[in-house]
């Protein structure tokens, strides 16, 4: 089994703290999630063959801007960004400067903005789909959700806390379901939309695995090409189908009937909890098409993406792992723009220690694992656990 990753991106919820490089003690180990808290970590101290890959992959530009943003990258995983780096960054600022990047000229314009939370992110959205249709003159064509109120079984079963404050309501009137459309998606638990304002060409973005065949899969952007409508419960139009233009997918797809990299998608079911105004949480199946707007997305979702152009909004960041991943989805400095100034001190005085720990030891076993390819690693050295391999690795160097 082989594990990919970099622990300068975001950790899981909950933070460090809960992450696999955590000294803290597991103190609930009698739940189940303390069992699988246990055995993953147990199952992670037992990796001790490391490759750590040092190139750049994603940008591989060798400009002096590119040649900054690697350094600057390199610095911020270890939270120790120089007053350099700081500097470097800020000429990506967004101005209508010369010679400086702009988020309202092109390619930027419609290039999704990473933001840190999803009520920034739908904001953008609502913002940005106003914006494309006035910029390409067209009516947005507003289709709406239709909902129901999930069975009772299945809510006591599903239900995620106790305390909750639950809703009774048995099913959605008229009134009902307009407040439900008003609310905006990170109101529901899955992000399913309750609206989705569409015209031709609309960048949008896949939210689920719908048909991996089909590369119809979650975070693939695409456009809005065509659509089929039809009539909701309430008399509101809904989408039957929308057929959407894959953007630059890993292969061409070809569908009999449609143009290639033309894929449709109908409508699903969703149930999940939704909020109400007044924090009240309301169990409904939600049938709609599931994608949203392509002009914003979180860090969360950024993450494994090449993004060219890359825009983001540093100042919803909370962190430096957040700000990290935004930064190095960038494929080149000259086609990333960050909204606004930033605070730098997120991104100096040092990582963690328990952060930097894991750094040194995973360095530590890379240079084992290079000796043992090259054959010059002793015998001696040998461990069925990390902790044991290194403190065996430096006992043979003490010798």
């Amino acid at each position: 089994m082989i594990f990919a990753g970099d622990f300068a991106q975001l950790p899981p919820i909950g933070g460090e703290s809960v992450s696999l490089y955590s000294r803290r003690k597991i103190e609930d180990v009698k739940t189940y999630s303390g069992h699988c808290a246990v055995i993953g970590k147990s199952l992670w101290h037992h990796v001790t063959y490391v490759v750590i890959l040092h190139k750049n992959m994603r940008n591989t530009g060798e400009s002096d801007m590119d040649v900054a943003f690697h350094q600057a990258l390199e610095n911020m995983r270890y939270k120790a960004c120089t007053g350099d780096d700081i500097r470097f960054l800020n000429t990506l600022v967004s101005s209508k400067m010369p010679h400086r990047p702009y988020v309202g000229y092109e390619p930027w314009r419609n290039a999704p903005i990473i933001v840190g939370e999803n009520k920034y992110k739908d904001k953008i959205n609502r913002l940005g789909c106003i914006r494309f249709a006035s910029d390409t003159q067209q009516e947005l064509t507003v289709f709406f959700s239709d909902d129901t109120i999930s069975p009772e079984a299945e809510k006591k079963k599903d239900s995620k806390s106790k305390n909750s404050k639950t809703s009774t309501i048995n099913t959605i009137s008229k009134d009902l379901q307009e407040v439900l459309w008003d609310l905006p998606p990170c109101a529901h638990d899955l992000h399913a939309p309750p609206a989705l304002s569409l015209c031709r060409g609309m960048p949008v973005i896949i939210l689920y695995n719908v048909a991996t065949e089909m590369l119809i899969t979650k975070g693939q952007c695409a456009m809005v090409y065509a659509w089929h409508e039809g009539k909701g419960a309430f008399g509101q139009h809904v989408l039957d189908v929308l057929f959407v233009l894959l953007d630059n997918p890993p292969t061409s797809e070809h569908i009999k009937g449609l143009p290639c990299n033309v894929v449709p998608l109908i409508r699903l079911k969703t149930k999940a909890q939704v909020q109400l105004p007044d924090d009240t949480m309301l169990w409904i199946t939600r049938n709609q098409v599931d994608v949203l707007p392509g002009f914003s997305m979180t860090a969360h979702a950024s993450q494994g993406q090449s993004l060219s152009p890359n825009a983001m909004y540093l100042n919803t960041l909370s962190n430096d792992h957040a700000i990290y991943t935004a930064l190095s989805g960038s494929q080149s400095a000259d086609k990333t723009v960050i909204l606004q100034g930033f605070d730098s001190s997120k991104l100096t005085h040092g990582a963690s220690g328990q952060l930097h720990r894991e750094y040194r030891e995973i360095e530590i076993l890379n240079d084992i694992t290079q000796l043992c390819f090259e054959g010059k690693l002793p015998a001696e050295v040998s461990g069925s656990t990390r902790n044991v391999l290194i403190e065996s690795f430096f006992g043979m160097e003490r010798l």
